[in-house]
């Protein structure tokens, strides 16, 4: 079992008056996703839950992630993440989108 985090972006948000870049972090069981939340200093009311096929996640600064790497979170890059959500799409019987 594991917990993920993916590339640092910027998405827009605004911290403070100032741009920051953000990432998902995201687990292979919940228990696991809110372990290390608590770890990093999430709290749960900043958890958001997605629909079954895809993945509950909570969003991290740049200071948040390298806290998680630094307690055993994976980095994933974009293609490993996309692998990452297909497997879990497939182990739920939801067929895979196709692109449009």
């Amino acid at each position: 079992m594991s917990v993920y985090v993916d590339t640092l972006r910027s998405n827009g948000w605004v911290l403070r008056g100032r741009r920051v870049q953000n990432c998902h972090m995201l687990a292979d069981t919940l228990d696991e996703l809110h372990a290390m939340a608590r770890q990093v200093g999430m709290r749960i009311e900043w958890f958001q839950p997605s629909p079954p096929a895809s993945a509950d996640h909570y969003d991290l600064t740049a200071r948040r992630r390298a806290d998680a790497v630094a307690h055993g979170a994976i980095e994933l890059d974009d293609e490993a993440l996309v692998k990452l959500l297909r497997s879990r799409r497939r182990s739920v019987g939801e067929r895979p989108r196709r692109a449009t």
